[in-house]
Order: structure tokens, then C-alpha cells, then sequence
């Protein structure tokens, strides 16, 4: 039991970070408070669509962004997801690819430090200018993969099952698009990002 103070109305999102837990599990949860505005606080403008705050913010300065979650020692999907988001990059016109940040997350913390993704990113061939790989505490890691829908779980033998989505991030970083599972058509989203940069 939580007990708890606000000080602005509005629609505030409860999350359950267990690492299992999906959101049509149950995961979420919005409590609606009413009462005073305090402009101070909270400006009372909600956006009905998925955010991701600071996550859409770091590394690549494009604005729209296409974003995995991987670890760079997968021996299975981790070669094919970063092949299908590079061909969704090679699908893309000169001038609207320009406009368009790739960014991977790592969800081994532990072991996928700053040094083996630059090394990662060197075996790959994957430019610094559009081409994000980022790490982080385990708990921001726990934290972004809910808010992207990612499941994944560690085995014993340092391997990961995990989910395979590609997200597509407009500009103020709400999802607009995703991606589900390996070697898909990759039409749609080639076309949402089009649309993406041109609006």
C-alpha cells in the first residue's frame, strides 16, 4: 500500500514494473484527480498517445526516430533485427533518411559497455551520424523496454529471449508506429516515415 500526496489534477499513469507483465495485463493504470489548477506545476495539456520522454531525446540529433532494443551478443535475431532496420534506412530517400535518427538500446547492461558497442558499431557498419547505439542502468533499460512494449529475460547462459519490435518515433517522442517480429514487410513503416518527415 502506497499513500501519497498530489498537487495538481490530472491523469496520472501507474506502472507495475515487473519485467513480465504486458500492458494489456494489467501493467497500467490511470488515476484521475480533480481539483485546482497550479499552472506551476502541471500545465494540464495530455497527449492521448504513448510517450517516452528523454529516451526520444538522446543520441542522434534527427528528430523522428526509429529505435530497437537488441544485445549485441546475440547470435540469432540481433543480426536480422539491425538488417531490417537497415533496410528500412536504404528503403528511405536521400532526403528523408537525412531527417531520420536509428537508435539501438541495449538491455544487457552488464555486459554491452560504451567500448563493446563502439565495437559493435565498427563490425556493423553503422555510421555515428544517423546511427544511435546507447546502454544504460538496468533500471532505465527495465523502464524504456515497458514503455516500448519489449519483453526479454536473461538464461543461464547469458543469452536473452526477447521480444523483436521496431518503433517509430515522431518528434515529440510518442509512438506512432511498430514493427512486430523478424524479416517483416517493411512498407508501412518506410511510408510512415516518409510521411513522418514531409509533415
Amino acid at each position: 500500500m502506497v499513500d501519497f500526496r498530489l498537487k495538481a489534477p490530472g491523469t496520472y499513469v501507474l506502472v507495475d514494473h515487473a519485467i513480465f507483465r504486458a500492458f494489456n495485463k494489467g501493467a497500467l493504470d490511470m488515476l484521475k484527480v480533480d481539483g485546482p489548477q497550479d499552472l506551476l506545476v502541471y500545465s494540464g495539456k495530455e497527449v492521448d498517445a504513448t510517450y517516452i520522454g528523454k529516451a526520444a531525446d538522446a543520441g542522434s540529433e534527427a528528430e523522428k526516430k526509429v529505435v530497437a532494443m537488441f544485445f549485441a551478443r546475440c547470435q540469432l535475431a540481433r543480426p536480422i533485427i539491425v538488417n531490417d532496420m537497415k533496410r528500412i534506412e536504404a528503403a528511405l530517400p536521400a532526403e528523408i533518411s537525412a531527417g531520420i535518427g536509428f537508435t539501438l538500446v541495449s538491455f544487457d547492461a552488464r555486459r554491452d559497455t560504451p567500448s563493446a558497442l563502439a565495437e559493435y558499431r565498427r563490425t556493423r557498419d553503422l555510421p555515428a551520424k544517423r546511427w544511435t547505439l546507447m546502454c544504460g542502468r538496468p533500471d532505465d533499460v527495465l523502464e524504456l523496454a515497458a514503455l516500448l512494449g519489449v519483453r526479454f529475460e536473461e538464461n543461464a547462459d547469458g543469452q536473452f529471449a526477447h521480444s523483436n519490435v521496431i518503433t517509430i518515433l515522431n518528434a515529440q517522442g510518442e509512438i506512432v508506429h511498430q514493427q512486430i517480429g523478424l524479416n517483416q514487410d517493411i512498407h508501412e513503416t518506410v511510408r510512415l516515415l516518409q510521411q513522418l518527415v514531409k509533415n
